[in-house]
């Protein structure tokens, strides 16, 4: 629990989990890019990051909404397990009339400008221990969909910067997706939420602050 859920006892009272930060990115943000709804996913080709997934999942979306959906998935392909996974995932996308871009090992550096292009970052996976991208997309004013497994889900907000499907299930991706695709001014107002809340809650500065605040200074 990542911030820190009540539902778990302490073991004891000196001990507080420190929330994730990232530092807020300040640019002009272009929204729906070839007036596309351009989601980007970012995790490496293994089963639990649940690509097929999300890929089933806008196979669901009506036809007509469906076609202004572009997605971008960036992952590592590092070892021949991940390979073998994206070639299955490749199986079903050539069968998909969906518009999917993959990209593999992109230089961190470079990462920025795809956050920077994108409209929504979706991450689907079951049993996440800790993502940083959802931060980072979170920093960069994107509304984030993420699953109940994730263990930083706890930073989105249902409703407010974005939403918590429930794991491993394709409709409710598929709706989530779509709540968002159909609403253009939604999908700007979450992703003004996102940054807000980055600013606000999630800033380093913050998090500083408040953390020699509340057990050096009393």
């Amino acid at each position: 629990p990542c911030l820190g859920n009540k539902k778990y006892k302490k073991i004891s009272k000196n001990i507080s989990y420190l929330p994730f930060c990232h530092t807020p990115q300040l640019y002009k943000k272009k929204w729906f890019i070839k007036n596309n709804f351009n989601i980007l996913c970012i995790g490496k080709f293994i089963k639990r990051k649940n690509h097929l997934t999300l890929i089933k999942a806008l196979s669901l979306i009506d036809l007509e909404i469906r076609k202004k959906i572009s997605l971008t998935i960036i992952g590592e392909l590092s070892n021949p397990d991940h390979h073998k996974n994206l070639k299955e995932l490749k199986k079903t996308m050539d069968k998909s009339d969906l518009k999917i871009k993959v990209l593999t090992n992109i230089d961190p550096k470079n990462i920025s400008r795809y956050y920077k292009t994108s409209d929504c970052f979706v991450l689907p996976s079951t049993n996440e221990p800790a993502s940083v991208s959802k931060l980072e997309a979170m920093a960069f004013g994107l509304p984030v969909i993420t699953s109940d497994t994730n263990q930083t889900s706890c930073y989105t907000e249902q409703g407010v910067n974005g939403y918590i499907t429930k794991s491993n299930n394709v409709v409710d991706l598929a709706k989530k997706i779509k709540l968002l695709a159909i609403n253009k001014s939604k999908t700007k107002k979450f992703g003004s939420n996102s940054l807000k809340l980055i600013k606000t809650k999630y800033n380093p500065d913050i998090v500083y602050k408040e953390f020699f605040t509340r057990f050096f200074l009393n």
